[in-house]
């Protein structure tokens, strides 16, 4: 089953195709003259426009390296989103869109098991259900990508975006993983590593 986007991500993220400039549908080349790059090295863990900010953006709380890679793939997952539903004309690919989807559905059971240690992150905060804790994470993600769209106009975004979004949304299972190991290991310094008696949850109740 393919996860389901929750409506309020894509309300949040809609916003960002009506930025789009009148110039862009000349100013980046066309898909046709990508260079595939041939190994995961070739694909950049962070991008050079966007400063880092750790998406388990929680102050004093800790993470385990599962979270981060969690939190990595979600990010992956939310830029790809925004990447499809911005630049279509910029890329003159109307199918762009539909590349995010096949990535959604290729990588489903690793996004639900994402969605699941996410979730049970959040709990360790604040009470709540997993899912829902989980969907306004990931909307504030979106927004933050979408944020960025603005920052730098959607015609800078769909050219720093050009290639690497190709590649990404065609990684296949191990090279995804190869992606989030790397992602780990740039990032994994940047959050404060949980010992076990830092994962009870902030309440067992209403986690259903």
């Amino acid at each position: 089953m393919a996860i389901k986007v929750a409506a309020g991500l894509l309300s949040a993220v809609m916003l960002v195709t009506g930025c789009q400039s009148s110039e862009s549908t000349s100013s980046i080349e066309t898909q046709d003259n990508i260079a595939r790059l041939p190994s995961i090295e070739g694909v950049e863990v962070i991008r050079t426009a966007s400063e880092f900010r750790p998406a388990l953006d929680h102050p004093g709380a800790c993470v385990t390296d599962e979270e981060i890679l969690a939190a990595q793939l979600v990010r992956l997952h939310t830029e790809l989103m925004v990447t499809g539903l911005t630049c279509p004309a910029a890329y003159r690919d109307n199918g762009l869109f539909d590349r995010y989807q096949t990535f959604t559905v290729n990588h489903q059971t690793i996004l639900r098991d994402g969605q699941e240690v996410l979730g049970r992150f959040l709990a360790r905060l604040r009470p709540g259900n997993y899912a829902r804790l989980y969907d306004t994470f990931r909307t504030q993600l979106a927004n933050y990508e979408g944020q960025l769209v603005m920052t730098l106009t959607a015609t800078e975004y769909c050219r720093e975006q050009f290639g690497r979004f190709y590649i990404l949304a065609d990684l296949d299972q191990p090279m995804l993983d190869a992606y989030l190991g790397a992602a780990l290991e740039t990032y994994r310094d940047e959050y404060r590593q949980c010992g076990s008696a830092d994962l009870a949850p902030a309440s067992v109740a209403n986690q259903g």
